[in-house]
C-alpha cells in the first residue's frame, strides 16, 4: 500500500502566518520502490479547527470528500472563510491508479496571519535619544492567570531582531526578518508561544540590532529604526488576552553596537563590551536601567515573512592558526559567509581584542572594512560573538591576544537561508564534481537575509543578472527553494519606478550600473520559478510588472530596435545599458556599444517571450496578439540591423551574441546551421567559455534548454587554465570570484555562479518540460559521452525525487531513470535503433516510442527503470 507524505502549505511544511485564506496544499505519494505506475487517481482532504478533530476524521472547516483528481501539488482550500491569527490543521489520503487507499497522512498545521491593514492595532515603538549604531533591548511585562492555548506574537523590525520569552530565545533564526525595500515594506515574523509562556508573571524580551535602517537611501526616504509587535492569545477557557506595542513598553541600552558604516565597501562590523555581559539576557540587564520608549507613527506595508529563514547551517573549525603580525592569522579552510565565535582566556578587564575577517590569505588582504571588537571582562572564560552583522571571508586575523589561540577555541558558523538541499551531482571526473559543489557554495553564502546577492562583503546587493542565472541554475534545481523564489519575485516588484524601469538591484535599492537583464530579473525569475513549479502566482505577482517595463522599453526605440535610454545620466553615460560584463579579457560591454545594443535588443526579445507566455497563462488574449506581433517586428529588426551578412554573425560575433540570436529565435531558417556553426568554431578556437556575468544565463540556457549539442561545452569545463572555472579550483579558490583573471576582488561572487545547470540539466538530462510546467510531465535527456565512465544526477520535482544517472561499460550504455510517483518523464535514449534498446531487460514496443534522428524518446510512468543500449 502506498503513502501520502511530505505535506506542504503554500510551499512550506507548517508555515505560520500565511497571507491568504485560501491556502494551496500539497503532498507526494511514495510506494514500494519495485512498483511502477504509482499515480494518483483520487484525495480527500481534510481541514480543522484542532489536531482532536482529525484524530476524529472530521473536517470541521473543510471535508473535501472523495475527490477523482491526480492533481497533488497546489490544491486549493474550498472550505468554511478562514481568519487572521488562528492555527488550523489538516491531513489528506489518496487512492492510487487500481483504486487502492492510503491511510490518512500524518497532521500537517499552518496558521493565517494578519490579513489586513486593521488587524495591526499597537504602534511601532523606538528607543528615543540613542545614536542609530546601538544595539537596544525591548521589554513587556505580562501575567498570566491560566495556560494559553494558542499565543501569537507578530513582531516587525527595521532592523534584525532575536525574541525570548522568559529567558530562552524563541527559535534558531538569525538576522531576522529577512529584508525588503524598507522604504516600502516590512516583513513580520509569526512566532507561535503558548509553550512558552508560563502561569504567572512571563517577561518578554527583544534584542534589536539596527540592521539595514541605516541604509542611506532608506533612510532619505524615512526609514526608521523601531519595531512593532502584537500579541493574539487564548486561554483554555476560551477568553482572549491581546497587547501590542505602545509607550508601556520599556527599552535599555544593551552590550553591543555597530560599527563601521552601511554602504559601499564598508558594511562594517560589532563592538561588544564583554564588560556588561552576564549569564542570560534576564540577568544581562538591571531592573532600574528600563526606560520608557518612544511611539512613532509610521505608515508601511508589513508582510508575513513567509520565505526560508536565516541560519547558521554548519559548524567550521579551523585547519590552522598562525603567528601574523602583532597578532594570529587563523584559517577555517573555506570562504563563508555568517558569524564566528572566540573562547578566550588569559585577558585582562579592559583588553581590547580586533577580529578581522578577510578573503584571500595575501600579506596586506583586503577586508572590505570587516572588523570586529571585542572588550574582555577579565574572567578566565569569555567568548565574543557576532549576532547582528555578517562577514565574509576565509582567514580571521585576530589582535589583542596574549595567548596563541588553539584551533578548537574558534569557530566560524556559515549563515544562508535555510534550504533543504535536493540536487546531488557524482561522475568519473573529479574536477566536474568539485566544481558543481563549489557553485552550489558560492550560491549558499551569497544567499542570506532572504535574497542573492552579488558578493556579502564588498556591496551585499541583490543584482538581477545574478538571480537571473542562480534561481534557473542552481536554486531551483537543487534547494527546496519555491517559498524563497516568491519572495525574490515580489523583490523585484517593490523596486519597479513609475515610469516602468526597474532598479538593477532588488530589495535594495543601489543607483550603480546595470542593464536590461538586470532590470528584467522579476519577470526571468517568475518564468522559471513558473516552470518548475506550475504555480501560477508567480506570473500573478510579475505580469502588471511586466507590461510596465515592456511599455518602458517600447518607449525606447528609434527605427524599430531599442537604444540606450539613459544616455544623458550623471554617472556615466553608458552605465544604465550594459551587455555582458566582466568577461574573458575584462571584456565589458559599456552601454554606449554597438555589442550591448546588440545585446539588449535580444533581452527586450527574452522579455516578450516570458510576458507572451504568462499572458497565455492568464488567458490575455489581447496581450498575447499585441506582444506577438511586437516581438516578429523586434526579431526581424534586430536581423536587419545587426546581422553580419559577410561573416555570417550578429553584434560582436561572441558566443554570447551568437547563443543569444539562437536563444530568441531571430535567425531565419537559412541561416540557422550557419550560425550554429560559427558559435562551434569560436568554442572550439578559443577553448574557454567565453561569458560574462550577464552572458551566462544566455549561453548555458541555450545549450540546455534549446539544443542537443550540450556537449559542445565539455571541452571548456574539463580544462584548468585561465580562464575556466578549473583554474579557479587550481588557485584554490573555496568560492568563485569577481573576474576570471581572479587578481581583482571579490573572491566571492556570483557573476560565474549557475554552471551546476549543465550538471543537472545537461549531463543528468533532468529537465522540466516548458510546455508542462510543473514537473507532473518532465524530461530526461542526458548528453551521453565516452570521456565519462558514469554520472549519477538527482534533484526533486514537487512530486519527489528524480535521478538520472548512466555508465558505458565496454560497448553498452546503462541508464536507469527513477520517475517519482503521479508524475511521468519523456526519456530520450541515445539510438535510433530500437532493437538494441532494452527496458529492464525487455525489448521495447515500437507502437509507443517516437525515433529521432540520434535517439528514441519513450514515455515512462512513475518507477525505477534499468535502460540498456547495445552497440
Amino acid at each position: 500500500m502506498h503513502q501520502t507524505n511530505h505535506l506542504q502549505c503554500e510551499h512550506l511544511q507548517n508555515p505560520l502566518g500565511i497571507e491568504t485564506n485560501k491556502p494551496r496544499f500539497s503532498w507526494q505519494l511514495k510506494g514500494n520502490p519495485c512498483s511502477k505506475g504509482l499515480a494518483q487517481s483520487a484525495y480527500h482532504v481534510l481541514v480543522a479547527t484542532s489536531q482532536e478533530q482529525l484524530k476524529q476524521a472530521t473536517g470541521d472547516l473543510w471535508d473535501s470528500g472523495k475527490i477523482e483528481s491526480d492533481q497533488s501539488v497546489l490544491v486549493k482550500y474550498a472550505g468554511v472563510g478562514l481568519s487572521s491569527n488562528q492555527s488550523y490543521y489538516w491531513m489528506v489520503k489518496t487512492w492510487d491508479e487500481q483504486g487502492q487507499m492510503s491511510d490518512w497522512s500524518e497532521p500537517a498545521s499552518f496558521s493565517v496571519g494578519l490579513l489586513q491593514p486593521n488587524d495591526w492595532k499597537g504602534t511601532w515603538i523606538q528607543a528615543p535619544n540613542v545614536e542609530e549604531t546601538q544595539h537596544l533591548w525591548f521589554k513587556k511585562e505580562i501575567s498570566l492567570d491560566a495556560p494559553m492555548q494558542d499565543a501569537f506574537l507578530y513582531l516587525a523590525s527595521s532592523g534584525y531582531h532575536e525574541l525570548y520569552v522568559n529567558g530562552h530565545r524563541v527559535d534558531d533564526r538569525v538576522l531576522a526578518p529577512t529584508t525588503t525595500r524598507m522604504d516600502k515594506r516590512i516583513h513580520y515574523i509569526t512566532y507561535k508561544l503558548d509553550k512558552l509562556l508560563l502561569v504567572g508573571s512571563n517577561t518578554i524580551l527583544i534584542h534589536y540590532g539596527p540592521g539595514w535602517s541605516r541604509f542611506s537611501y532608506f533612510k532619505e526616504k524615512g526609514t526608521i529604526s523601531a519595531i512593532q509587535a502584537q500579541f493574539y492569545g487564548t486561554y483554555m477557557k476560551k477568553n482572549r488576552l491581546d497587547f501590542t506595542t505602545d509607550s508601556k513598553w520599556h527599552y535599555t541600552k544593551g552590550y553591543s553596537f555597530n560599527i563601521g558604516g552601511c554602504q559601499y565597501d564598508d558594511n562594517g562590523g560589532e563592538l561588544i563590551d564583554g564588560r556588561l555581559l552576564k549569564k542570560s539576557p534576564l540577568h544581562n540587564i538591571e531592573n532600574n536601567s528600563w526606560l520608557p520608549v518612544k511611539t512613532v507613527n509610521w505608515d508601511i506595508q508589513l508582510t508575513s515573512d513567509l520565505t526560508n529563514p536565516s541560519r547558521v547551517f554548519q559548524k567550521l573549525t579551523p585547519i590552522s592558526v598562525k603567528p601574523y603580525k602583532k597578532g594570529f592569522k587563523i584559517d577555517f579552510g573555506f570562504n563563508f559567509t555568517g558569524f564566528f565565535r572566540a573562547y578566550i582566556k588569559g585577558q585582562q578587564q579592559g583588553d581590547i581584542i580586533k577580529f578581522t575577517l578577510v578573503e584571500a590569505n595575501e600579506e596586506t588582504p583586503r577586508s572590505y572594512q570587516q572588523y570586529f571588537v571585542y572588550i574582555c571582562n577579565g574572567n578566565e572564560h569569555e567568548q565574543f560573538g557576532n549576532r547582528f552583522n555578517y562577514a565574509c571571508g576565509r582567514y580571521l586575523i585576530i589582535e589583542g591576544l596574549k595567548n596563541t589561540p588553539e584551533c578548537q577555541d574558534l569557530l566560524g558558523l556559515p549563515i544562508s537561508n535555510d534550504f533543504r538541499r535536493t540536487g546531488i551531482f557524482h561522475s568519473s571526473n573529479k574536477l566536474f564534481n568539485k566544481m558543481y559543489e563549489v557553485d552550489l557554495w558560492t550560491y549558499i553564502i551569497n544567499t542570506i537575509e532572504g535574497y542573492t546577492v552579488d558578493c556579502p562583503h564588498r556591496e551585499r546587493m541583490g543584482y538581477g543578472e545574478v538571480h537571473t542565472a542562480t534561481s534557473w541554475g542552481i536554486g531551483l534545481p537543487n534547494f527546496d527553494s519555491n517559498a524563497f523564489y516568491s519572495r525574490v519575485v515580489n523583490h523585484w516588484a517593490d523596486v519597479q519606478m513609475e515610469n516602468g524601469w526597474f532598479h538593477h538591484t532588488a530589495p535594495h535599492i543601489n543607483e550603480h550600473f546595470g542593464g536590461p537583464m538586470w532590470s528584467s530579473a522579476g519577470i526571468s525569475v517568475a518564468s522559471a520559478a513558473y516552470t518548475h513549479t506550475g504555480d501560477v502566482k508567480y506570473i500573478h505577482d510579475i505580469y502588471e510588472h511586466g507590461k510596465r517595463w515592456i511599455a518602458f522599453l517600447n518607449s525606447n526605440i528609434e527605427n524599430g530596435v531599442l537604444k540606450n535610454y539613459a544616455p544623458d545620466d550623471h554617472r556615466m553615460p553608458w552605465g544604465l545599458y550594459l551587455g555582458d560584463w566582466a568577461a574573458p579579457g575584462e571584456r565589458e560591454e559599456r552601454g554606449d556599444s554597438i555589442e550591448a545594443e546588440y545585446f539588449n535588443n535580444c533581452v527586450f526579445c527574452m522579455n516578450l517571450i516570458d510576458l507572451i507566455r504568462m499572458a497565455k497563462v492568464l488567458g490575455k488574449s489581447d496581450d498575447v496578439q499585441e506582444y506577438e506581433q511586437q516581438l516578429q517586428a523586434l526579431r526581424n529588426n534586430i536581423h536587419t540591423t545587426y546581422f553580419n551578412e559577410e561573416l555570417i554573425t550578429y553584434g560582436g560575433d561572441t558566443q554570447i551574441h551568437l547563443a543569444f540570436a539562437l536563444l530568441v529565435d531571430l535567425v531565419p531558417s537559412e541561416y540557422k546551421e550557419a550560425i550554429k556553426n560559427r558559435i562551434k568554431e569560436h568554442i572550439d578556437r578559443l577553448g574557454y567559455l567565453d561569458m560574462g556575468s550577464s552572458g551566462l544565463p544566455v549561453l548555458l540556457k541555450y545549450f540546455i534548454d534549446n539544443t542537443t549539442e550540450a556537449l559542445w561545452l565539455y571541452d571548456s569545463f574539463d580544462k584548468k587554465d585561465i580562464p575556466s572555472y578549473g583554474y579557479f579550483l587550481e588557485r584554490g579558490e573555496t568560492a568563485w570570484p569577481e573576474y576570471w583573471c581572479c587578481e581583482r576582488p571579490s573572491r566571492v561572487h556570483t557573476c560565474y555562479t549557475g554552471v551546476a545547470s549543465w550538471f543537472i540539466k545537461a549531463l543528468g538530462g533532468i529537465r522540466p518540460n516548458p510546455l508542462k510546467p510543473g514537473y507532473q510531465n518532465f524530461i530526461i535527456q542526458p548528453s551521453i559521452t565516452n570521456r565519462l565512465e558514469y554520472v549519477d544526477a538527482q534533484t526533486e520535482s514537487p512530486y519527489g525525487i528524480i535521478r538520472s544517472s548512466w555508465q558505458i561499460k565496454n560497448d553498452v550504455t546503462l541508464m536507469e531513470v527513477e520517475i517519482p510517483a503521479n508524475s511521468q518523464a519523456d526519456v530520450y535514449i541515445p539510438s535510433n535503433q530500437i532493437d538494441k534498446i532494452f527496458i529492464d531487460s525487455q525489448a521495447i514496443d515500437t507502437n509507443q516510442v517516437e525515433v529521432l534522428k540520434d535517439s528514441t524518446v519513450v514515455q515512462l510512468p512513475a518507477g525505477i527503470y534499468k535502460i540498456e543500449i547495445k552497440q
